[in-house]
Parts: structure tokens; sequence; C-alpha cells
């Protein structure tokens, strides 16, 4: 199924984009698209196709100078926007750093303060009244007791203000 391109065909392609098919071609042109099936076919293919891009291109209009510098001025907003954020986002990863260190830091300070002192489990056992008894034994001079006192303290204090910090929306 071999099919033979006319030899006209070349002609009809240059009328069609041209835009002079079918009104201003030669009349011999047009008789031979009358009598060629091969032309004829690619006359009527080519004539939607060349309408069809016609139409998109006076369908499509760019938008006005003022949507373009619009839509400039909101881009660089947010690039702008999300900048800002970048210093923000650190100093929240600091502050939550910082909360957990100290958090760590306590419990390691309890832990080790544990370890050398069993007689805190007993103050669970016993009655109130000897509670109070078994709380003025603790040393709170030693520095086991005044860095995790500290801890606490600064904790109490830090945690709070990251937390606001974190969820505070401007």
């Amino acid at each position: 199924m071999n099919a033979k391109p006319c030899p006209r065909e070349s002609a009809l392609w240059t009328a069609i984009a041209a835009g002079r098919w079918p009104d201003a071609a030669d009349a011999d042109l047009r008789a031979h698209v009358e009598s060629c099936a091969s032309c004829r076919d690619v006359a009527v293919v080519a004539v939607a196709l060349a309408r069809d891009a016609q139409d998109l291109r006076h369908a499509s209009t760019p938008p006005s100078s003022a949507i373009v510098w619009w839509r400039a001025q909101m881009r660089a907003r947010q690039e702008a926007a999300r900048a800002a954020d970048r210093p923000i986002t650190i100093v929240q990863a600091i502050a939550i750093a910082c909360a957990a260190g100290l958090f760590l830091g306590l419990a390691g300070s309890i832990v080790a303060m544990l370890r050398g002192s069993t007689g805190w489990f007993d103050a669970f056992t016993v009655p109130a009244a000897r509670i109070g008894t078994l709380l003025t034994t603790i040393d709170f001079t030693s520095r086991w007791v005044l860095y995790s006192a500290a801890l606490v303290v600064l904790s109490l204090i830090v945690a709070p203000v990251a937390i606001y910090a974190i969820l505070q929306e401007e």
C-alpha cells in the first residue's frame, strides 16, 4: 500500500498556508484537487486544522500588563514572607532544643541524685507525719539539689516562652 504523493500537493499546502485556499487559489489547482483523491483529503484535513489554529490564535489573549505586574508583586511578597519566616523557624528550633536540653539535664540530675540516696523511695511508703522529717534531712546546699532546682525553675520560665513563641500567629 504505497501511496505516491501527488506532485501538486506542495502547491496545495502553500495555498492553504497562505490562506488562499479555496477562494483565492487559481482555477487549475482547484480543478486538480477535485479530481485527485489524495489532494482532496489533504485539503479537507488541512483546512480544518488551519481554521482551528486561527480560532485558537484569536481566542488566546495574553493577560494585561496590570495583571502581570500584580502577579509579580504577589510572588515577591510571598518570597519575602518565606524569607522572613526562616529566622523565626530557627529561633523556634533553638528554643525547643533548649527546653529538651533542660528537661534531659533535669532528668539526669534527678537520676544521679537518686543513685546516691535510696532514702527518697522511703518517702512514698511512710506516713505523712514522717515526710516533713525526711525533707529536713535533705541538704539543700548540695550542688545536685541546687542544679536540679535551677533546672526546674529555668524550665518553668523557658518552656512557656518557647511555646508562646511557637504558637503565636502574627
